[in-house]
């Protein structure tokens, strides 16, 4: 599993590190402000636009070391001194069991960066966010499964991935009437004893206990994965 931290200004907060002289530095990415108003569209597109070059990045960068090549951009660090990188030459298969799957913005991210790679299979999108890519064209021609939670359902959301199948069943959707869009991402978990009241006042949880609406969450991703790799 290869998990990209996107460094578009999203996310509260992340960082990149250059080898330089011997050392490690690290420089911020801060949150990127984006306001509700018309030039909206426009910063999120250019986001969603780097995470699509991160993402095929990504791909680029797992096929050179399946190669065997040298790739410049690794960091070890202390957690990683043991790791033998060269474990991954031929071992990791991207003709077959290439997968795409992300959440929310990633949800949006992966469906956009499997319309731009040939090398993706499937996709699977939970609860994704179209908006940043609704006055594009793009072309979705890759097995997906999007899982949204009802109360994430959004026509709008729905119209541009119908509009960019390729084919009418390119793209099979599922609704999962259990969870809040929060329940596939690690809020949950860093609250799990918080109040039922305030954890539904938050936003991460509904009716059933966020626990459990994570394990059928796991429980779908596994059977996705298992009817696709080969």
């Amino acid at each position: 599993v290869a998990a990209v931290e996107h460094r578009d200004g999203s996310g509260c907060g992340s960082q990149y590190v250059i080898h330089q002289d011997g050392l490690y530095i690290k420089y911020p990415v801060p949150h990127k402000e984006v306001k509700n108003d018309e030039s909206e569209y426009e910063a999120r597109h250019q986001q969603i636009l780097q995470r699509k070059d991160e993402i095929v990045g990504t791909i680029d960068m797992l096929a050179k070391l399946n190669a065997g090549q040298t790739v410049d951009e690794i960091v070890i660090d202390d957690m990683s001194k043991t790791l033998d990188i060269n474990l991954l030459k031929s071992n990791v298969d991207l003709i077959n069991n290439l997968f795409l799957m992300g959440h929310s913005f990633g949800g949006s991210s992966v469906l956009y960066a499997a319309s731009h790679d040939q090398r993706v299979k499937s996709v699977l999108a939970l609860d994704p966010w179209m908006f940043p890519v609704s006055q594009c064209d793009f072309v979705l021609d890759k097995p997906s499964l999007v899982i949204n939670t009802e109360k994430f359902i959004n026509e709008n959301n729905i119209e541009v991935i119908k509009r960019a199948a390729k084919t009418d069943d390119m793209v099979q959707f599922k609704v999962s009437r259990t969870g809040v869009h929060l329940s596939a991402t690690d809020v949950p978990a860093i609250f799990p004893s918080a109040p039922t009241l305030l954890r539904k006042g938050f936003g991460f949880m509904d009716k059933i206990e966020p626990a459990v609406v994570m394990t059928e969450i796991n429980s779908s991703v596994h059977t996705w994965f298992k009817k696709n790799v080969c």
